[in-house]
């Protein structure tokens, strides 16, 4: 198991920490936008493999607080 804060961009590519040795079999996220408009973001986990995945929150730049689970 793994997480993290990504960095403050609508759309990237989060490598983990550490590469899973064989799969990653899931990722989850939530964004919040800012503590001073704090709302929860929807949008998409992509392109998942044992080393990172590609993130997209909709229509904002917000960190994603993310959780891996692997093996």
């Amino acid at each position: 198991m793994q997480w993290g804060l990504s960095d403050n961009m609508q759309s990237q590519t989060i490598t983990f920490p550490i590469s899973f040795p064989k799969s990653c079999y899931h990722v989850t996220w939530m964004a919040i936008s800012t503590v001073t408009n704090a709302y929860k973001a929807s949008g998409y986990v992509n392109s998942v493999t044992r080393n990172s995945f590609y993130v997209t929150a909709d229509n904002i730049n917000c960190q994603k607080y993310w959780l891996a689970i692997g093996v």
